[in-house]
């Protein structure tokens, strides 16, 4: 199986991370590649920019039809997902929708650890609606460095922010709520002993059960 792991925003860094990330789960049977949507904005922190990444993401899904047989958006937002599953004829998912219900195995209730700041906490509230999972959403916390401010690797600050929505929220998941945090899930999960995730592994196991699934029907 080819799977495509699509950075929504511009920015090469992301892109290295989320490969980096799908590094793992790659085998012989499972051919795993990122890319960029070069068009895009490098960031993903407005309506405007999540506006034209929407559209930088079908044109790069276009662009590379033939060459996937799964194709994921790694971006928080989702941008273009709805859109996406209509153009393309394999399946597609989003990083926060495969990751919103994974989560779900592992606890009834979630937080959100975003990259921005307040801004981001109506927003995901209003996003986790889309997905029928905001009677789920314990919280919403933020680092406030912005997308291209996130470090490459688990810090002390991140791991204080993921200790306290523990403390505060009792809840036994938090999601990484933008993809600069990619490789990040594993290491926070071992640290603190709950599901933490960046949504690459949810993403690329939900494309392959549904690559499987389809071959079944």
């Amino acid at each position: 199986m080819r799977i495509l792991l699509l950075n929504p925003n511009s920015t090469q860094m992301v892109t290295q991370r989320i490969q980096r990330a799908a590094a793992p789960y790659q085998s012989a049977e499972l051919e795993i590649t990122a890319a960029t949507a070069k068009k895009a904005p490098p960031a993903i922190e407005t309506a405007m920019d999540e506006l034209q990444a929407s559209i930088a993401v079908l044109e790069e899904l276009e662009a590379r039809k033939g060459t996937y047989d799964g194709a994921a958006l790694c971006c928080f937002s989702d941008p273009g997902l709805d859109a996406a599953k209509e153009l393309c004829d394999v399946p597609v998912v989003g990083m926060c929708e495969a990751a919103v219900y994974f989560s779900a195995f592992y606890s009834r209730r979630f937080s959100i650890l975003g990259s921005c700041g307040s801004g981001d906490v109506p927003y995901m509230y209003g996003h986790m609606k889309r997905y029928g999972a905001e009677t789920r959403l314990a919280s919403v916390d933020y680092t406030g460095t912005g997308v291209l401010g996130v470090p490459d690797q688990v810090t002390d600050d991140i791991s204080e922010k993921i200790e306290g929505i523990i403390h505060r929220d009792g809840v036994g998941a938090v999601l990484l709520g933008c993809a600069a945090f990619a490789g990040m899930g594993d290491a926070l999960s071992k640290k603190h002993g709950i599901y933490v995730t960046d949504g690459i592994g949810p993403a690329i196991m939900t494309l392959k059960m549904l690559h499987e699934y389809r071959r079944t029907i």
